[in-house]
């Protein structure tokens, strides 16, 4: 390498060491201490036989793929000197030979994607030793109608068995604590469930869309109803919440249209958004005195309501959470001070506004389109009332609004058309708001 030396016009010597050397030597040292070090395998080392490849541990045998032809399959108990107790990701994926498969009873753990696509076994008897069944390990499988799980199935993880749309039953044993996310979705012929005491966790979507269940009861251990766990279930009638359950999940039980009856447990504080959206049979719907938030369109389309109480303590109600009911009347708790948005959107069968003293706003689409309110009063605790709040109110004879009104949208009484008296202080924002638009010849200053 050549290092110049240069004068500059004042004769003063400069040296110009390369940057580029330096430069380049940097980078040579970072990728050479980003280099990854190659890790070894856990496994001592892997082989073959007949009909598996596996990999041989210090102490057991994973088998991670299938090498036979056979129609029946007894996986083997040992390989070797060692006991078989894991069958492998993808081991079996996408057979279509096997017609029945026997796991021995030293099998533990069988891996994700396992059996997935196996498209000629109708029945599965899991061993007594299996604790785990991994992720889509039982998935898409055309013509499984029967699963009899052993005595120690601790969990079963996501999609588990998804898509297997002949099976016709679940009975879980005692010592199952978890279902993963989507295990059994889509197992459209499913009509019977029956879940174990000792289940803490089901997994969002966990039974959703199956189409032929009727009842489920839900176990005590789980504190949580997950999200879309009980989704589009088209035939649910019947649904029964432990004591102890906290939370209700956004869509879980959303456009099950033939369920009955709603009774929210007393521990339930939270009703998550659509979780019981399009329940279109539902007649009675029962809400806890702990309830403290009710989520965007919880009950919209619940059209079969005749009668509901929202409790006091309830500080959220998220947007349309009632929109599309026929319910007569319901009154907003003191603890919310806005009536949210499309709160009573087209509930046709309400006839009054029920807004209590404490509303500082009444947001979009509030009451719109509820046609059988005649006379609409708005308390002095208003300050906003927001585009279509009133929207469409075509049976609205006569309207009250306070001077605590300072902003109203352009479109807030928008096609009210049946309007015959508003009422407003003189000299007031709304008397100023009413004057400039179709309604100014029905004024009347009180």
């Amino acid at each position: 390498m050549t290092l110049f030396i240069k004068k500059d016009p004042k004769n003063r010597t400069v040296k110009i060491v390369s940057a580029f050397v330096l430069a380049i030597c940097f980078v040579i040292l970072l990728a050479s201490c980003g280099e990854k070090v190659s890790e070894e395998p856990d496994y001592n080392y892997k082989g073959k036989t007949d009909d598996y490849s596996y990999e041989m541990y210090d102490d057991h045998v994973k088998i991670t793929g299938y090498l036979g032809g056979d129609v029946f399959v007894s996986l083997p108990l040992k390989i070797g000197d060692k006991f078989v107790t894991e069958i492998g990701e993808e081991a079996f994926r996408d057979n279509s030979v096997i017609v029945e498969i026997v796991f021995s009873s030293k099998i533990e753990t069988v891996g994700d994607y396992a059996f997935y696509g196996c498209s000629k076994i109708e029945t599965l008897e899991l061993g007594q030793g299996i604790r785990r069944i991994g992720k889509n390990a039982f998935a898409e499988m055309a013509v499984l109608s029967d699963i009899k799980f052993g005595d120690h199935v601790e969990t079963i993880d996501d999609m588990a068995f998804y898509n297997d749309q002949k099976l016709t039953a679940l009975k879980f044993p005692d010592s199952l604590i978890s279902l993963g996310e989507n295990c059994f979705s889509s197992c459209t012929d499913i009509s019977s469930v029956k879940l174990p005491g000792n289940l803490k966790t089901i997994g969002k979507g966990c039974f959703s869309s199956l189409r032929n269940l009727k009842k489920i009861s839900i176990p005590a251990g789980v504190t949580v109803l997950a999200e879309s766990v009980l989704e589009s279930c088209e035939i649910l009638a019947e649904v029964t919440l432990p004591e102890g359950l906290t939370e209700i999940g956004d869509r879980a039980v959303y456009n099950c249209t033939a369920l009955e009856k709603i009774n929210v447990p007393d521990t339930v504080t939270r009703i998550g958004d659509f979780a019981f959206c399009g329940c279109a049979s539902v007649k009675e719907a029962v809400l806890p005195a702990g309830l403290r938030s009710i989520g965007e369109s919880a009950f919209e389309s619940c059209t079969g309501i005749a009668e509901m109480t929202v409790p006091d303590g309830v500080t959220h109600i998220g947007a349309n959470a009632f929109r599309y009911m026929n319910i007569p009347s319901l009154t907003l708790p003191e603890s919310v001070e806005t009536v949210p948005e499309g709160y009573l959107y087209w509930c046709g069968n309400i006839t009054e506004a029920e807004i209590h003293g404490k509303v500082r706003t009444i947001d979009r689409y509030a009451f719109s389109r509820c046609l059988g309110i005649t006379g609409v009063t708005i308390p002095d605790s208003v300050k906003e009332i927001r585009d279509y709040a009133f929207g469409g109110c075509s049976s609205v004879k006569t309207l009250t609004v306070p001077d605590s009104v300072t902003s109203i949208e352009k479109y807030a009484f928008a096609d009210c058309t049946g309007l015959q008296e508003v009422r407003v202080k003189a000299g007031s924002y709304a008397e100023s708001w009413f004057k400039n638009s179709v309604y100014a010849d029905k004024i009347v200053n009180y």
